[in-house]
């Protein structure tokens, strides 16, 4: 059966038959000398390790690029599909793909932020929670909903300073009907635009 591992081969491809353009395959073959099984192949940007299936990169493996970017998880020919790991300087994600792209939950940390949520094509998109890590961001944490990498929806936020704020919120901000609580005084129920009470 062509599905058959039939033993170990090194490979030399010819990328757009050009031989000054190669990639390099070391690793397990079946019958029709195509990629089957574990193996690494080598490419001018980028390096792939882990499964192959009939000459494609579908299981298990992890996909290393020139410019320092790393996905691990499980592929379905060559695109990261499932549960996987995306790391790139200061950025780690942990969660979902879908077709290469954030889908679904996972966690995100940055030099600024730590994000545990839903995303949605590859944004921070539905209900989730963010720690600032970034000491000239006045606020601590915020928990709700998010749209299109932006806080906005309903949540609670709460600042260094100690006061919080509960109730709707647009661009990050204080904006529509909320409750906001100092640390040392009364909370006052009312409605909000751009972070300031509104005389209604």
């Amino acid at each position: 059966p062509q599905s058959e591992i039939v033993g170990k081969w090194k490979i030399i491809y010819y990328i757009n038959n050009n031989s000054s353009q190669q990639a390099f395959y070391e690793g397990e073959v079946n019958k029709l000398n195509h990629r089957h099984g574990l193996g690494t192949m080598k490419e001018p940007n980028s390096t792939k390790i882990g499964q192959w299936r009939n000459n494609r990169f579908s299981g298990w493996g992890r996909v290393i690029k020139k410019n320092g970017q790393v996905f691990e998880g499980k592929f379905d020919n060559n695109i990261l599909s499932g549960k996987g790991i995306y790391k790139f300087k200061d950025t780690l994600y942990v969660g979902t793909f879908e077709k290469g792209i954030r889908q679904g939950k996972g966690v995100l940390i940055t030099d600024k932020f730590k994000y545990n949520g839903q995303f949605n094509g590859g944004k921070i998109d539905g209900y989730g929670k963010i720690v600032f890590l970034d000491s000239k961001v006045p606020e601590c944490e915020y928990e709700g909903t998010f749209r299109q990498n932006n806080i906005e929806g309903n949540g609670i936020m709460k600042w260094k300073n100690g006061n919080m704020y509960q109730g709707e919120i647009k661009n990050g901000k204080m904006n529509g009907r909320g409750r906001f609580i100092p640390k040392d005084g009364i909370p006052i129920d009312a409605v909000f635009k751009d972070n300031v009470k509104v005389n209604t």
